[in-house]
C-alpha cells in the first residue's frame, strides 16, 4: 500500500518559540480578563462610523 504524504511540511516548533506564543497567550487571556482588550464589535462600528 502507498504511502500518504501531506502536500507541505511538518515542523515542530523550537522550545523558544513555543515559549513566546505561550507567554503572549497567557498575556492575552489576562488582559481579556481584567477588561483591557476591545471587543471587535466595537471596533467595527467604530470605524464603520468614520465613513
Amino acid at each position: 500500500m502507498p504511502r500518504a504524504a501531506m502536500p507541505f511540511a511538518v515542523e515542530v516548533p523550537d522550545e523558544e518559540l513555543d515559549n513566546w506564543q505561550r507567554c503572549e497567550i497567557k498575556k492575552g487571556l489576562e488582559e481579556m480578563r481584567t477588561g483591557k482588550l476591545v471587543d471587535h464589535a466595537d471596533v467595527v462600528n467604530h470605524w464603520s462610523a468614520r465613513k
